[in-house]
């Protein structure tokens, strides 16, 4: 994770327009059921460490506290959460969950989650985001915020398969749209460091201008009527 000089830094730098989700340190260990009571104790006292030291930045939104998550570790990121409460009020616990259609399940260990999808590819119906938008959101009953995660890079960076690609700009505009009409509250796209990985095959100056020009057009034209109120 970033530390308070960066992160104020970032947030001075943007005119307060950008500021950091920071990964948690400690927190894969309590993923382990057997730990002794020294090694918990141990566990929270690098957790508050990381708090102490982000907490007053102004540049800090809020901890990361896993990726993609079995629900055998639901009760162990409950407990995250619980410590993470206890020594911040202020910033929320997010976590990456691609296991959706068991939210009901994890809805208890976070305050905001995102749903991750793979980038939209040729194969995949139109709808596709859509559908993992609406089933997310029923699964969690309305009771939490979802900050989605569009996957903006080649697939290729992982599973080798010179079939896949990065979303073309229409593909990248779907995804964006198709999870705020499903329920979205916030949108995370991931990730800027495979993009740069990726550069060798899809060249990052032209891949990063389309995720500019939809999150601008997202920001700048549809932003104020999305979270505007309508009288009733």
């Amino acid at each position: 994770g970033a530390n308070k000089a960066t992160m104020d830094k970032v947030y001075n730098r943007t005119n307060g327009q950008v500021r950091v989700i920071n990964n948690i340190v400690g927190v894969p260990l309590y993923y382990h059921s057997k730990l002794t009571d020294e090694e918990k104790t141990n566990i929270r006292t690098a957790i508050k460490k990381n708090i102490d030291s982000w907490k007053d930045s102004s540049g800090f939104f809020g901890y990361y506290i896993a990726d993609e998550p079995g629900t055998s570790l639901i009760s162990s990121l409950r407990e995250v959460t619980l410590t993470i409460r206890e020594y911040d009020q202020d910033h929320v616990t997010w976590p990456a969950i691609n296991n959706r259609l068991y939210l009901r399940q994890y809805k208890e260990m976070f305050d905001v989650v995102g749903i991750d999808c793979y980038p939209l590819q040729y194969y995949d119906d139109l709808h596709a985001i859509w559908i993992m938008a609406i089933q997310s959101r029923e699964r969690m009953i309305n009771n939490r915020a979802m900050w989605n995660i569009p996957q903006i890079f080649d697939w290729e960076l992982y599973n080798n398969n010179t079939k896949e690609t990065p979303p073309t700009e229409e593909q990248l505009r779907q995804m964006t749209y198709q999870w705020i009409v499903g329920g979205a509250n916030g949108i995370i796209y991931f990730d800027y460091s495979e993009m740069r990985a990726m550069d060798w095959k899809n060249p990052f100056e032209k891949e990063w201008e389309k995720v500019k020009k939809v999150a601008t057009e997202l920001k700048e034209k549809y932003a104020p009527i999305i979270m505007s109120s309508i009288p009733t």
